[in-house]
């Protein structure tokens, strides 16, 4: 109950400075702004249940499952995940290896559920739980929130893969590999500031 007491609190704080920062607002304004913006743009949009629809909720379950390891590569790369990766074999296949990683990984824990099912079910509950949040709050920028998935996602497979055989890690290798190489060339290089 302290954890959750704690990591509340962090929450709170860490949302508070953001919001502070973002919509250029006094810290003692946050509370208020969070339930009432004054801002008719971003009232309409923001923030609102109506946001909680198929279409959104599958980009942001897109992206915060592919996008957070495999970046996204099309023009719409941004608001839509998948965006560009039919074009290349070689975006094709390292989406297709990190699919069968997840697979293996969620197999695993399922089948060692009785070691791991609670882990498993904490993980799951905090995806939801962001994917709700995050999908309410601003859906058509989904690649704002990855980096909140990404300690998910890693502890979900450190978990998973940890309890899977030995052969398993020649195809985590590859897919590694396979990762660093498609988000270099995609992402890293194309970004890149030259000076």
């Amino acid at each position: 109950m302290l954890v959750l007491a704690a990591a509340l609190l962090a929450g709170a704080l860490l949302y508070s400075s953001l919001a502070s920062v973002y919509f250029y607002r006094p810290l003692s304004e946050v509370p208020k702004m969070l339930f009432h913006r004054e801002d008719p743009d971003l009232k309409s949009v923001l923030g609102t249940v109506r946001n909680l629809t198929p279409e959104n909720l599958s980009r942001m379950t897109l992206a915060t499952t592919v996008s957070t390891l495999v970046m996204p590569i099309g023009k719409r790369k941004f608001v839509d995940p998948l965006d560009g990766i039919v074009e290349h074999g070689g975006a094709i296949l390292t989406v297709a290896l990190w699919i069968v990683i997840f697979l293996i990984a969620g197999w695993s824990t399922w089948r060692n559920g009785k070691n791991s099912g609670p882990l498993a079910a904490c993980l799951l509950m905090n995806w939801l739980v962001r994917l709700m949040l995050y999908t309410s709050f601003n859906p058509h920028e989904p690649f704002l929130w990855l980096l909140e998935f990404l300690p998910l996602l890693l502890v979900f497979l450190g978990n998973g893969l940890n309890k899977s055989g030995n052969n398993v890690w020649i195809l985590i290798s590859i897919g590694i590999l396979f990762l660093l190489i498609h988000n270099d060339i995609f992402f890293y290089l194309p970004y890149r500031v030259y000076g």
